[in-house]
């Protein structure tokens, strides 16, 4: 009964002529079935690679080419009129908050909820061009545009209207796409004109870490955590080792900022006639000392902080005077009507 039992498939065979395998047939399927287990190791492989790419790799790796992307054409596009130590500072929020039955109107267009308008009152109180211990007034108000396709969502808006109004800045809601905001930011940040000033975004959360990463923030955490608060900073400052505080420290740097090339000094000419390889090797020598002279390169520093904006329902309420036996509260709305103030 062993005897007339069938060799399985890919076993040796004992005897080929009983089992009815030819040589050549054998061959083949031992072939075939290396084969398959090899192209089946590299399928697996290269799966299992790709996850581990994607889960620890593959996202770093983006956000560290579009932060240097940003930085490199943020450095291209730095106008030479550009002075060494412009400071310009971007500030990044996250909309009001957006839970509560009165956030949809009849149209089905997103609103802040109540909490929502009030923390855009109060988040106007924290700037002012006359109290120094505030942040300054922004020079320029960019928000998410509030098209979202079925719909209109207006919470980024309405997080900055208050301020707006405050300011004497008019908001600019023709963007959707974090790299096309990032884009014209850094174009404006080249030129010169928002040195000294201030540019605050009001965006939303989930696409605050590509906003920043696309803004050139190196440090910046990869993703807004899903709260309210908290006011991301990005310092950017141009050519620190050229400024005064740098020279001074470093002296060995002094000529860092001032482009100086000295002019050759002349060489005698050869006793004996000197062939093309000395010639050529004379020239690079002087191509190398010319070339030390020039100043190293002037570029961007990015800087990334954190701060939380200390809104306090409770507080504020009290300080615009809700909590003086008033019977209906909301005293900060008038911030929310054309030409309110606080």
């Amino acid at each position: 009964m062993g005897e007339n039992k069938k060799a399985s498939y890919g076993a040796v065979p004992q005897n080929l002529e009983e089992a009815n395998v030819t040589p050549e047939a054998y061959a083949r399927r031992k072939r075939f079935r290396r084969s398959i287990f090899c192209t089946m190791g590299v399928l697996i492989t290269v799966v299992f690679l790709g996850l581990m790419f994607a889960m620890l790799g593959g996202q770093v790796g983006v956000s560290k080419w579009l932060v240097y992307d940003a930085l490199f054409s943020l450095d291209e596009m730095t106008l030479d009129s550009v002075e060494s130590g412009c400071e310009t500072t971007v500030v990044i929020a996250r909309h009001c908050e957006k839970a509560g039955s009165e956030t949809k109107d009849v149209f089905g267009n997103s609103h802040c909820s109540y909490i929502g308008y009030e923390r855009a009152a109060y988040f106007a109180t924290m700037f002012s061009d006359v109290d120094k211990s505030k942040y300054p007034f922004p020079a320029q108000i960019y928000a998410l545009r509030a098209d979202r396709g079925s719909h209109q969502n207006f919470r980024e808006i309405e997080m900055v209207k208050p301020l707006a109004q405050k300011a004497g800045v008019a908001v600019n809601d023709q963007y959707w796409e974090s790299a096309e905001l990032a884009k014209v930011v850094l174009a404006d940040i080249a030129t010169g004109d928002m040195c000294g000033k201030t540019i605050l975004i009001s965006w939303k959360h989930e696409f605050i870490g590509k906003l920043a990463r696309n803004l050139a923030c190196h440090s910046c955490p990869r993703r807004y955590p899903n709260v309210f608060e908290p006011m991301w900073q990005l310092k950017y400052v141009y050519d620190v080792k050229g400024t005064d505080l740098y020279k001074s420290i470093n002296r060995g740097l002094d000529t860092i900022a001032v482009d100086v090339i000295e002019p050759e000094e002349p060489v005698s000419p050869p006793a004996e006639p000197v062939d093309d390889g000395a010639q050529r090797k004379l020239r690079q020598l002087k191509k190398k000392k010319h070339k030390n002279k020039h100043r190293l390169p002037r570029n961007w520093s990015v800087y990334f902080s954190s701060q939380n904006q200390g809104f306090d329902p409770l507080m504020f309420s009290h300080s615009v005077g809700d909590y003086e036996g008033n019977a209906v509260a909301g005293e900060w709305s008038e911030v929310f009507y054309e030409g309110g103030e606080m």
